[in-house]
């Protein structure tokens, strides 16, 4: 897993940065941030004891609006930054040290002010884990190393030089089951941000090409997907999930598109969710999949909801859902991240490749 994450979070980055050629639009940030644990388990409730504190450090690209996703997309904001938090409760928490991509995107413009959405994926390290004898209290993360995601919502102000930023997120640290326990860390946070760029500002006013924003386009997809995880109690053994789909990807627009998909899964953990002997065919699951895609630059950003035809061991109900992303390193070839859950609990992250056929 560690592995995993560190080639995805590097493969993130390059992708963020990979265009530049020169210092034009980029910055430096600082962004302190202040909020507190969320037990958002009632079994969770003593892990609070204190505000959480933390902070974020990066580099951040301005895009100035001369390509055709910049200018789709409003000229967002994306850039790489280190990530610091303690949670208030030293003993049983700890603290945990990330580093992640991010990219914001403009839900509305006025002059010099945007309200943006902010998508943030990477890895974090927790210093405090689940030990059965010397850390019992943390029901929370079974392991150091864990998936880092940030989703939030600021105000931004652009000077000609440097930009300030008041925002609200949330922040998750999770190992997608791989590790149990894994209720996961959740932090609410308000944060002050300012970023001071190396040079004065360069961008494009105009009007948006209608061409860049409506277009349609059809393509089939296909996946092999894999993941490894463990079910309770604790400390039992790990167990292999193998999945394939079969997509039709639809975008309706530069930035709207639809996935229908049909799911083949084989979840090994199942077998031992009973105590009577299963077959291979018991365990195997079919689902049909309908997702929002939000497709940016090399990134289609995913969200969406499956109900299982077939699921003969049924431990978490019918309807399963799926947040992640593909990046596209070839012009047909994608690296898949998702994690998929059930009503918000993770079952188990989705690591593998996606194929669009011509």
């Amino acid at each position: 897993m560690k592995r995993t994450l560190l080639l995805l979070l590097i493969m993130g980055v390059h992708a963020l940065v990979s265009s530049q050629t020169n210092w034009e639009n980029v910055g430096i940030e600082v962004r302190p941030k202040v909020g507190f644990l969320l037990p958002h388990r009632a079994v969770m409730t003593h892990l609070l004891t204190g505000h959480s504190v933390g902070g974020e450090l990066g580099f951040v690209k301005q895009t100035s609006g001369k390509k055709e996703w910049e200018a789709a997309y409003r000229r967002p904001r994306y850039g790489a930054s280190l990530y610091f938090a303690d949670y208030g409760n030293p003993l049983v928490v700890g603290q945990s040290y990330g580093a992640f991509g991010f990219i914001e995107l403009p839900m509305v413009k006025y002059h010099s002010w945007s309200l943006n959405g902010k998508l943030s994926a990477g890895v974090g390290v927790v210093t405090k884990k689940f030990d059965l004898v010397e850390n019992p209290k943390n029901n929370a993360i079974g392991s150091h190393t864990n998936a880092l995601v940030i989703i939030g919502v600021n105000v931004n102000k652009q000077f000609k030089q440097s930009t300030v930023s008041l925002g609200i997120d949330m922040t998750h640290l999770s190992n997608g089951a791989t590790v149990l326990p894994n209720l996961g860390l959740n932090v609410p946070y308000f944060s002050l941000g300012y970023t001071r760029y190396f040079n004065p500002l360069l961008v494009e006013e105009g009007v948006i090409r209608p061409d860049v924003l409506q277009f349609t386009r059809h393509a089939l997809l296909t996946s092999a997907l894999f993941s490894m995880k463990q079910i309770y109690p604790t400390g039992g053994r790990t167990y292999f999930v193998g999945s394939g789909s079969v997509i039709y990807h639809h975008q309706f627009r530069r930035k709207v598109a639809l996935d229908f998909a049909i799911d083949f899964i084989s979840n090994q953990s199942h077998a031992d969710e009973i105590s009577e002997p299963v077959s291979q065919w018991d365990i195997f699951q079919l689902g049909l999949y309908v997702g929002y895609v939000l497709p940016v630059n090399q990134f289609d950003y995913l969200l969406g909801m499956g109900y299982y035809m077939k699921n003969s061991i049924n431990p978490n109900g019918p309807v399963y859902h799926r947040f992640g992303f593909r990046y596209r390193f070839r012009e047909n070839v994608f690296f898949n991240l998702s994690i998929k859950a059930h009503w918000g609990k993770a079952d188990y992250f989705e690591y593998g490749i996606v194929y669009q056929w011509r």
